[in-house]
């Protein structure tokens, strides 16, 4: 019931063609955020696993390591998993604005789109209130046509037309 409420919504029909149409910059920044994850997790694994064996180690498997890689990545940064070493804490820096980069890149894209959008629907939106003075005038100036011609003792069909624009003119 909420989906088809946004249906209604032009805000949300915007954001749903903005996402629609940047599914591309969409699928290359989830390709490069699964590749960064399993490089900088399998990095991370391998700098801090023989690091400090008398304690229980964080980074225990690569996919342990994982998890820590997609907080950091995504720059939500939880703190349960950490580095020790410096080594470690060096290439979670690498990590953090790997992260950034990869996440700006696509986002400036769709941001694109979402302006090109919102200047589709305006572009849309002019036409409909143009094509409503067309018919206005139209439905107006017709009967005042036939009015007009009415009083000039002229035939239906003569060609000549009386406009409200023309009207308001010649009477100025």
């Amino acid at each position: 019931r909420v989906f088809k409420l946004g249906r209604y919504n032009s805000s949300a029909t915007l954001m749903y063609k903005t996402i629609i149409k940047s599914a591309q910059p969409l699928s290359i920044l989830a390709y490069f955020l699964v590749i960064g994850i399993i490089l900088f997790s399998s990095a991370m694994y391998y700098i801090e696993k023989d690091q400090n064996p008398e304690s229980s180690e964080p980074f225990e498997s690569i996919p342990a390591a994982m998890w820590w890689s997609i907080v950091t990545m995504t720059t939500v940064g939880y703190g349960d998993l950490y580095p020790t070493t410096t080594l470690g804490k060096f290439l979670a820096s690498i990590t953090m604005l790997c992260g950034i980069v990869v996440m700006a890149l696509p986002i400036s894209l769709i941001g694109s789109t979402f302006v090109e959008e919102v200047g589709n629907l305006a572009a849309v939106t002019m036409f409909a209130v143009r094509n409503q003075a067309i018919a206005y005038e139209w439905l107006f100036c017709t009967g005042r046509n036939s009015q007009e011609r009415a009083r000039n003792g002229e035939a239906e069909g003569s060609g000549k037309t009386y406009c409200c624009r023309e009207r308001e003119r010649n009477s100025d």
